[in-house]
Protein backbone atom coordinates (compact mmCIF):
# COMPACT_ATOMS: atom_id res chain seq x y z
CA UNK A 1 0.00 0.00 0.00
CA UNK A 2 2.64 2.24 1.03
CA UNK A 3 3.76 1.78 -3.16
CA UNK A 4 0.29 3.05 -4.19
CA UNK A 5 0.40 6.05 -1.95
CA UNK A 6 3.83 7.34 -3.48
CA UNK A 7 2.76 6.62 -6.73
CA UNK A 8 4.95 3.79 -6.93
CA UNK A 9 3.02 1.36 -8.89
CA UNK A 10 1.89 0.49 -12.49
CA UNK A 11 -1.68 -0.28 -13.01
CA UNK A 12 -3.27 -2.36 -15.57
CA UNK A 13 -6.91 -2.41 -16.56
CA UNK A 14 -8.51 -5.09 -18.19
CA UNK A 15 -12.26 -5.26 -19.15
CA UNK A 16 -13.97 -6.72 -15.86
CA UNK A 17 -12.51 -3.39 -14.55
CA UNK A 18 -15.37 -1.18 -16.89
CA UNK A 19 -18.05 -3.26 -15.79
CA UNK A 20 -20.90 -2.47 -15.51
CA UNK A 21 -20.57 0.82 -17.99
CA UNK A 22 -19.66 -2.14 -20.99
CA UNK A 23 -20.24 -5.81 -21.16
CA UNK A 24 -17.68 -8.03 -19.96
CA UNK A 25 -15.96 -10.21 -22.60
CA UNK A 26 -17.63 -13.22 -22.23
CA UNK A 27 -21.03 -11.09 -22.37
CA UNK A 28 -19.82 -9.53 -25.49
CA UNK A 29 -18.64 -12.65 -26.79
CA UNK A 30 -21.87 -14.13 -26.33
CA UNK A 31 -23.93 -11.73 -28.26
CA UNK A 32 -21.38 -11.25 -31.16
CA UNK A 33 -21.41 -15.21 -31.28
CA UNK A 34 -25.26 -15.17 -31.60
CA UNK A 35 -25.42 -12.26 -34.17
CA UNK A 36 -23.45 -14.31 -36.52
CA UNK A 37 -24.63 -17.62 -35.59
CA UNK A 38 -21.03 -18.78 -34.41
CA UNK A 39 -20.68 -23.11 -34.63
CA UNK A 40 -18.20 -23.58 -32.11
CA UNK A 41 -20.25 -23.37 -28.67
CA UNK A 42 -17.30 -25.04 -26.65
CA UNK A 43 -15.50 -21.72 -27.41
CA UNK A 44 -18.37 -19.41 -27.78
CA UNK A 45 -17.01 -17.70 -24.73
CA UNK A 46 -13.73 -17.00 -25.92
CA UNK A 47 -13.73 -13.28 -27.47
CA UNK A 48 -10.86 -13.55 -29.95
CA UNK A 49 -12.52 -16.93 -31.37
CA UNK A 50 -15.96 -15.76 -32.07
CA UNK A 51 -14.53 -11.74 -33.58
CA UNK A 52 -12.42 -13.76 -35.70
CA UNK A 53 -15.46 -15.75 -37.03
CA UNK A 54 -17.21 -12.06 -37.50
CA UNK A 55 -13.66 -10.59 -39.10
CA UNK A 56 -14.19 -14.08 -41.46
CA UNK A 57 -17.38 -13.78 -42.19
CA UNK A 58 -17.55 -10.35 -42.90
CA UNK A 59 -14.48 -10.03 -45.05
CA UNK A 60 -12.93 -7.16 -43.57
CA UNK A 61 -11.85 -6.99 -39.92
CA UNK A 62 -11.55 -3.49 -39.53
CA UNK A 63 -15.16 -3.31 -40.16
CA UNK A 64 -15.77 -5.65 -37.47
CA UNK A 65 -13.68 -3.64 -35.05
CA UNK A 66 -15.68 -0.53 -36.09
CA UNK A 67 -18.97 -2.23 -35.07
CA UNK A 68 -17.78 -3.16 -31.95
CA UNK A 69 -16.27 0.59 -31.03
CA UNK A 70 -19.67 1.75 -32.01
CA UNK A 71 -21.90 -0.60 -29.91
CA UNK A 72 -19.36 0.03 -26.62
CA UNK A 73 -19.09 3.95 -27.13
CA UNK A 74 -22.97 3.96 -27.31
CA UNK A 75 -22.90 1.93 -23.41
CA UNK A 76 -22.09 5.70 -22.36
CA UNK A 77 -19.39 6.32 -19.35
CA UNK A 78 -19.11 4.52 -15.69
CA UNK A 79 -20.15 6.34 -12.47
CA UNK A 80 -17.10 8.21 -11.86
CA UNK A 81 -18.65 9.48 -8.40
CA UNK A 82 -19.10 6.14 -7.44
CA UNK A 83 -16.00 5.46 -4.73
CA UNK A 84 -15.37 2.43 -6.08
CA UNK A 85 -15.28 2.82 -9.75
CA UNK A 86 -11.99 1.29 -10.75
CA UNK A 87 -11.05 3.99 -13.19
CA UNK A 88 -11.57 6.88 -10.42
CA UNK A 89 -10.28 5.59 -7.54
CA UNK A 90 -6.89 4.70 -9.25
CA UNK A 91 -7.22 8.47 -10.41
CA UNK A 92 -7.08 9.93 -6.92
CA UNK A 93 -3.46 8.24 -6.62
CA UNK A 94 -0.35 9.93 -7.58
CA UNK A 95 0.33 7.61 -10.30
CA UNK A 96 2.49 8.41 -13.27
CA UNK A 97 1.79 5.29 -15.63
CA UNK A 98 -1.61 3.78 -16.44
CA UNK A 99 -1.67 0.57 -18.63
CA UNK A 100 -4.96 -0.21 -20.20
CA UNK A 101 -5.84 -3.34 -22.73
CA UNK A 102 -9.52 -1.93 -22.93
CA UNK A 103 -10.01 0.47 -26.12
CA UNK A 104 -11.99 3.05 -23.98
CA UNK A 105 -11.08 6.39 -22.91
CA UNK A 106 -12.59 5.84 -19.16
CA UNK A 107 -8.66 6.10 -17.52
CA UNK A 108 -8.06 9.22 -19.01
CA UNK A 109 -12.06 10.46 -18.59
CA UNK A 110 -11.43 9.56 -14.86
CA UNK A 111 -7.61 11.57 -14.80
CA UNK A 112 -9.07 14.58 -16.25
CA UNK A 113 -12.02 14.60 -13.83
CA UNK A 114 -9.29 14.23 -10.90
CA UNK A 115 -7.97 17.49 -12.56
CA UNK A 116 -4.86 16.01 -13.95
CA UNK A 117 -3.86 16.25 -17.59
CA UNK A 118 -3.12 12.98 -18.99
CA UNK A 119 -1.68 12.03 -22.29
CA UNK A 120 -2.53 8.89 -24.12
CA UNK A 121 -0.30 6.96 -26.27
CA UNK A 122 -1.44 3.97 -28.12
CA UNK A 123 0.46 0.85 -29.06
CA UNK A 124 1.31 0.77 -32.88
CA UNK A 125 1.46 -3.15 -33.18
CA UNK A 126 -0.15 -3.15 -36.41
CA UNK A 127 1.99 -0.60 -38.08
CA UNK A 128 5.54 -1.48 -39.19
CA UNK A 129 5.67 1.55 -41.27
CA UNK A 130 4.79 4.11 -38.37
CA UNK A 131 6.56 1.79 -35.11
CA UNK A 132 9.70 4.30 -35.86
CA UNK A 133 8.06 7.80 -35.09
CA UNK A 134 5.04 6.85 -33.35
CA UNK A 135 5.03 8.84 -30.19
CA UNK A 136 6.75 11.25 -31.35
CA UNK A 137 6.78 14.07 -28.75
CA UNK A 138 5.39 12.20 -25.98
CA UNK A 139 6.24 12.91 -22.32
CA UNK A 140 10.10 11.98 -21.93
CA UNK A 141 8.94 11.34 -17.87
CA UNK A 142 5.53 11.25 -16.51
CA UNK A 143 4.83 13.05 -13.85
CA UNK A 144 1.82 12.34 -11.72
CA UNK A 145 0.00 15.93 -12.43
CA UNK A 146 0.42 15.18 -16.22
CA UNK A 147 0.34 10.91 -16.47
CA UNK A 148 0.79 9.14 -19.40
CA UNK A 149 -1.96 6.64 -20.06
CA UNK A 150 -0.65 3.38 -22.73
CA UNK A 151 -3.20 1.47 -24.59
CA UNK A 152 -1.83 -1.67 -25.26
CA UNK A 153 -4.05 -3.46 -27.08
CA UNK A 154 -5.33 -0.23 -29.29
CA UNK A 155 -7.88 2.11 -29.16
CA UNK A 156 -11.26 3.62 -29.94
CA UNK A 157 -9.15 6.76 -31.26
CA UNK A 158 -8.89 4.20 -34.33
CA UNK A 159 -10.43 0.96 -34.51
CA UNK A 160 -7.97 -0.75 -36.43
CA UNK A 161 -5.41 -0.55 -33.55
CA UNK A 162 -7.98 -2.92 -31.88
CA UNK A 163 -6.28 -5.95 -30.03
CA UNK A 164 -9.72 -8.11 -31.02
CA UNK A 165 -9.57 -10.88 -32.91
CA UNK A 166 -7.42 -14.70 -32.57
CA UNK A 167 -5.11 -13.04 -35.71
CA UNK A 168 -4.18 -9.87 -33.86
CA UNK A 169 -3.52 -11.18 -31.03
CA UNK A 170 -0.72 -13.29 -32.89
CA UNK A 171 0.31 -10.75 -34.34
CA UNK A 172 0.37 -8.11 -31.69
CA UNK A 173 2.59 -10.97 -30.14
CA UNK A 174 5.10 -11.49 -33.15
CA UNK A 175 5.30 -7.90 -33.43
CA UNK A 176 6.41 -7.61 -29.66
CA UNK A 177 9.05 -10.34 -30.27
CA UNK A 178 10.60 -9.13 -33.06
CA UNK A 179 11.26 -6.31 -31.42
CA UNK A 180 13.19 -7.51 -28.18
CA UNK A 181 16.00 -5.28 -28.76
CA UNK A 182 13.88 -2.41 -30.38
CA UNK A 183 11.53 -2.55 -27.95
CA UNK A 184 10.25 1.53 -27.57
CA UNK A 185 9.22 0.84 -31.38
CA UNK A 186 6.09 -0.53 -29.46
CA UNK A 187 6.16 0.64 -25.91
CA UNK A 188 7.00 4.67 -25.13
CA UNK A 189 10.44 5.35 -23.25
CA UNK A 190 9.01 7.18 -20.54
CA UNK A 191 6.70 3.62 -19.84
CA UNK A 192 9.26 0.85 -20.47
CA UNK A 193 10.92 1.89 -16.64
CA UNK A 194 7.36 1.81 -15.72
CA UNK A 195 6.99 -1.61 -16.30
CA UNK A 196 10.26 -3.13 -15.25
CA UNK A 197 11.17 -1.56 -12.46
CA UNK A 198 7.48 -1.51 -10.29
CA UNK A 199 5.63 -3.27 -8.58
CA UNK A 200 2.71 -3.94 -11.00
CA UNK A 201 -1.08 -4.37 -10.02
CA UNK A 202 -3.50 -5.82 -12.51
CA UNK A 203 -7.41 -4.86 -12.02
CA UNK A 204 -9.85 -6.45 -14.15
CA UNK A 205 -8.28 -9.50 -15.05
CA UNK A 206 -9.66 -13.16 -15.35
CA UNK A 207 -6.58 -15.89 -15.17
CA UNK A 208 -8.88 -18.05 -17.75
CA UNK A 209 -8.72 -14.61 -20.66
CA UNK A 210 -6.62 -14.71 -23.75
CA UNK A 211 -5.27 -10.67 -22.67
CA UNK A 212 -3.93 -11.54 -18.93
CA UNK A 213 -2.29 -14.80 -20.75
CA UNK A 214 -0.53 -13.03 -23.33
CA UNK A 215 0.68 -10.15 -20.92
CA UNK A 216 1.61 -12.55 -18.10
CA UNK A 217 3.17 -15.46 -20.58
CA UNK A 218 4.37 -12.30 -23.20
CA UNK A 219 5.08 -8.99 -22.25
CA UNK A 220 6.07 -9.05 -18.84
CA UNK A 221 8.96 -12.11 -20.11
CA UNK A 222 9.84 -9.56 -23.07
CA UNK A 223 10.45 -6.86 -20.92
CA UNK A 224 12.21 -8.42 -18.22
CA UNK A 225 12.03 -11.84 -15.89
CA UNK A 226 8.67 -11.76 -14.34
CA UNK A 227 10.31 -13.33 -11.13
CA UNK A 228 13.20 -10.41 -10.89
CA UNK A 229 10.41 -7.90 -9.77
CA UNK A 230 9.19 -7.12 -6.67
CA UNK A 231 5.91 -7.66 -5.44
CA UNK A 232 2.91 -7.89 -7.91
CA UNK A 233 -0.29 -8.05 -7.21
CA UNK A 234 -2.91 -9.87 -9.62
CA UNK A 235 -6.60 -9.17 -9.04
CA UNK A 236 -8.61 -12.13 -10.44
CA UNK A 237 -12.21 -12.91 -10.52
CA UNK A 238 -12.51 -16.73 -9.37
CA UNK A 239 -14.80 -18.54 -11.58
CA UNK A 240 -16.75 -21.24 -8.91
CA UNK A 241 -17.62 -24.87 -10.03
CA UNK A 242 -20.29 -25.13 -7.58
CA UNK A 243 -18.18 -27.98 -5.76
CA UNK A 244 -16.33 -26.53 -2.97
CA UNK A 245 -14.06 -29.02 -2.97
CA UNK A 246 -12.42 -28.30 -6.02
CA UNK A 247 -12.71 -24.75 -6.26
CA UNK A 248 -10.84 -24.98 -3.22
CA UNK A 249 -8.05 -26.90 -5.16
CA UNK A 250 -8.04 -24.40 -7.92
CA UNK A 251 -7.12 -21.93 -5.69
CA UNK A 252 -4.52 -23.69 -4.31
CA UNK A 253 -3.00 -24.81 -7.69
CA UNK A 254 -3.11 -21.00 -8.76
CA UNK A 255 -2.25 -19.38 -5.65
CA UNK A 256 0.84 -21.68 -5.86
CA UNK A 257 1.22 -21.14 -9.78
CA UNK A 258 1.74 -17.59 -9.39
CA UNK A 259 3.55 -17.61 -6.12
CA UNK A 260 6.56 -18.65 -8.34
CA UNK A 261 6.68 -15.62 -9.79
CA UNK A 262 5.94 -13.52 -6.79
CA UNK A 263 2.99 -12.74 -7.55
CA UNK A 264 -0.27 -12.48 -4.87
CA UNK A 265 -3.80 -13.14 -6.04
CA UNK A 266 -7.03 -11.41 -4.81
CA UNK A 267 -9.89 -13.04 -4.72
CA UNK A 268 -13.09 -11.25 -5.93
CA UNK A 269 -14.62 -9.07 -8.07
CA UNK A 270 -13.13 -5.77 -8.88
CA UNK A 271 -15.49 -3.76 -6.68
CA UNK A 272 -15.09 -6.25 -4.07
CA UNK A 273 -10.93 -4.97 -4.56
CA UNK A 274 -11.47 -1.74 -4.83
CA UNK A 275 -13.50 -1.75 -1.27
CA UNK A 276 -10.63 -3.74 -0.08
CA UNK A 277 -8.05 -1.16 -1.43
CA UNK A 278 -10.32 2.36 -0.46
CA UNK A 279 -9.80 0.71 3.26
CA UNK A 280 -6.51 0.08 3.17
CA UNK A 281 -5.13 3.42 1.72
CA UNK A 282 -7.80 5.00 4.33
CA UNK A 283 -9.43 6.96 1.45
CA UNK A 284 -13.11 5.76 2.85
Amino acid sequence: MTQLRNGECTPFLGADACHPALPTDGDLSAAWANRYGYPFRGSAQELPRVMQYAAVAEGDAVYVKERVKRDLVACGLPDFASAVQPHALLARLPLDVYVTTTYDDFMAKALERAGRHPEVLVCPWDDPRSRAGAFGTAVARPKADRPVVFHLHGSFQEARTMVLTEDDHVEFMTSLSAHRTMIDQLIPTSVIPALKNRPLLFVGYRFDDWTFRVLFRGLLKTLAPVHSRRHISVQLDPSPSGDPALDLRARDYLEKYFDRSDITVFWGSTSEFCIRLLTLLGLT
